[in-house]
């Protein structure tokens, strides 16, 4: 019995310094922006191609 206990009290206590250690901020740095990309850039045709070494891009349709 003890020693299921222990067992479990371990594997939460390493969880919670796992977890609790990679916590986000609590609030949004004000300095923290998006660009501004204007009204065109959802509308930009693309398309996937492969590199010579077979990774996957997105590269923007030419007109």
């Amino acid at each position: 019995m003890f020693r299921q206990l222990k067992k479990n009290l371990v594997a939460t206590l390493i969880a919670a310094v796992a977890l609790g250690s990679g916590r986000a901020p609590r609030f949004a740095d004000p300095a923290d922006t998006l660009p501004d990309m204007g009204t065109s850039a959802g509308s930009t045709p693309f398309y996937w191609t492969r590199d010579a070494n077979g990774r996957l891009l997105c590269a923007p349709a030419t007109r």
